[in-house]
């Protein structure tokens, strides 16, 4: 396991951070969203940060960078988990592929504490159909319809369903949450996620968002996924 670098510029103009919501002094459009543009683009951009370290840890490809060339990658946990892979098969996805990676994870230890299912927008709703139809729900009252899963009962316990954007739209993973968390690397006299200014150039304020966080997941076959199902 390694850390991988996040950084992140931010550059904004003296005439932009002092020019908001007035022309030539007179107040526009009312109160404006963005009262101080600098706040706001720093905002955005650990909001980015934060976007860009979730999918590393979903889909992250390995890489202890050898050299500063090859940049330092985070393994992510859809090809952290090696053992417990069921196969799709370009098939739909099926309450039987679920229970068939359930089993696996019980089969090779997993204790099941935390388990969350992970799927993409298709596959969670598929998810939704399947044990919806399966237990045959429906709805409880006359103004409201459909379902939503969000917790399912196995075999081993209860199991979450949450959406995840980030997942390949061919893929579920199911993962444990206990044993899964991220690692910073902390900076000496910094910290291990911060934003600070860079030399000034010129008629703007600079600044940089900067850390190095990498995922720990515990043991690989704690966790699951089914691949190459059908997305139609």
């Amino acid at each position: 396991m390694l850390t991988q670098i996040m950084q992140y510029g931010v550059e904004v103009s003296y005439t932009k951070q002092a020019a908001v919501g007035n022309i030539a002094g007179e107040s526009i459009i009312g109160n404006q969203p963005v009262q101080d543009e600098l706040a706001f683009q720093l905002d955005m951009a650990m909001k980015t940060a934060a976007r860009d370290i979730e999918h590393s840890f979903i889909q992250g490809a390995y890489n202890a960078g050898a050299n500063i060339t090859t940049p330092r990658k985070t393994r992510g946990m859809l090809a952290a988990v090696t053992t417990n892979e069921v196969a799709g098969g370009a098939a739909a996805l099926t309450q039987a592929k679920v229970e068939s990676a359930l089993k696996k994870m019980a089969d090779s230890g997993a204790p099941f504490e935390m388990p969350v299912i992970f799927a993409n927008a298709f596959q969670k709703q598929k998810l939704s159909s399947i044990y919806s139809s399966a237990l045959a729900l429906a709805p409880r009252d006359r103004t409201v319809g459909g379902v939503n899963i969000t917790t399912i009962e196995t075999d081993f316990g209860q199991v979450g369903i949450v959406f995840e954007r980030h997942i390949p739209a061919d893929d579920v993973l199911i993962a444990d949450l206990a044993f899964m968390k991220p690692v910073f690397l902390d900076i000496p006299g910094k910290g291990h996620f911060f934003v600070e200014p860079l030399a000034q150039t010129g008629a703007a304020y600079k600044y940089q968002v900067y850390g190095e966080v990498g995922l720990e997941y515990g043991p690989e076959q704690f966790h699951a996924k089914i691949t190459n199902l059908s997305v139609s």
